[in-house]
């Protein structure tokens, strides 16, 4: 479905202000280099990266919104440049802060004329009008202005917009920024639907790591306009060497630090952070990281000190393992 070779993408930027006299009044930004990767048919791939890492570049050269300085790019076969009229009615495309929507008039009209664009006949868009106000509960929005709408509301329209002429592709840009919790949930329960039931093919860039876990099957992660991680999500939080251990406990201060003293007591080797400092603390709960090997052994110490009420063990959060290999703390290369 998607296949890029070799892709670059520079910029003309301002130079710094503190420049020699000599030197251009600007200078090449590198957003992308040499990157190459392929997407089958009906996969979900999430991309990832620090902010300008270039995900958002790579979204709008695929779908024809930037040319590429260099490479090679298909989508469906198509060059999204050069045949960006025929490829646009193949891909449906939502940025998180940009609207497909006509800010002051009622969310049906705007459906409407994009009918009108897709050359999409009566019947079909009845039938699909109905189709997503029942999965993305917006009957209740058709007949109110844009501008009415909430954040969370307007993204569940954007969302029918993008994908009123049943695109054979998706890309989605921060779909679920700025979203409540019920919101973001309503729209990654639609897109796995749409993947399961349609094969949609989507491609997703967030900064939300719970937006990869429940929908990515696959990820990059981009640092500096370079892939430096290309896989599932499971070996990738497999680098981090550590388990989280959520506690409750009974008792106050006293109490966690008699938990973790208790875990430092074999020198290190069950808890290896400050008795003082945990990965997060709040009263009467505690949440800490572990070696690997050492999970079992600190599981039976917490148990045999009494007064844990409840005790969970987990791999380490996927914002946590992303955020270590931003930081070069830990290596996927």
């Amino acid at each position: 479905m998607i296949e890029v070779r070799d892709l670059v993408k520079d910029y003309t930027v301002p130079a710094p202000p503190r420049r020699p006299a000599f030197a251009p009044p600007k200078v090449k930004k590198r957003a992308l280099d040499s990157i190459n990767f392929t997407v089958p048919k009906g996969q979900v791939l999430g991309l990832i990266g620090p902010n300008g890492a270039g995900k958002t570049t790579t979204v709008k050269v695929l779908t024809g919104i930037l040319t590429p300085t260099a490479g090679h790019v298909r989508v469906l076969g198509f060059d999204p440049q050069r045949d960006r009229y025929r490829y646009t009615y193949h891909i449906g495309l939502v940025f998180g802060q940009r609207s497909l929507l006509w800010y002051d008039i009622p969310v049906i009209e705007s459906l409407r004329l994009y009918a009108d664009i897709y050359e999409i006949d009566r019947a079909a868009f009845d039938q699909r009008v109905r189709q997503f106000s029942e999965m993305l509960d917006i009957g209740g929005l058709l007949h109110i202005p844009v501008r009415k709408l909430s954040l969370g509301q307007r993204m569940r329209a954007e969302i029918a917009a993008s994908l009123l002429h049943t695109p054979e592709v998706l890309f989605l840009d921060e779909p679920t920024i700025g979203l409540d919790s019920v919101a973001k949930e309503r729209v990654r329960e639609f897109l796995r639907q749409l993947n399961r039931d349609k094969g949609t093919t989507i491609v997703l860039t967030t900064h939300d790591m719970n937006d990869i876990e429940a929908l990515a099957q696959r990820v990059l992660i981009l640092d500096g306009g370079r892939i430096i991680y290309d896989g599932a999500v499971g070996p990738l939080k497999e680098l981090d060497d550590h388990k989280v251990i959520d506690i409750q406990y009974l008792g106050g201060p006293a109490a966690r630090k008699t938990l973790l003293a208790e875990l430092q007591s074999a020198g290190g080797a069950v808890y290896d952070g400050p008795v003082d400092e945990a990965v997060t603390a709040t009263s009467g709960r505690l949440t800490l990281k572990v070696p690997r090997a050492a999970a079992v052994e600190a599981v039976a110490r917490l148990v045999a000190l009494g007064g844990i009420t409840d005790l969970n063990v987990q791999p380490p959060r996927l914002d946590s393992v992303i955020r270590n290999v931003y930081e070069k703390r830990l290596a996927v290369e």
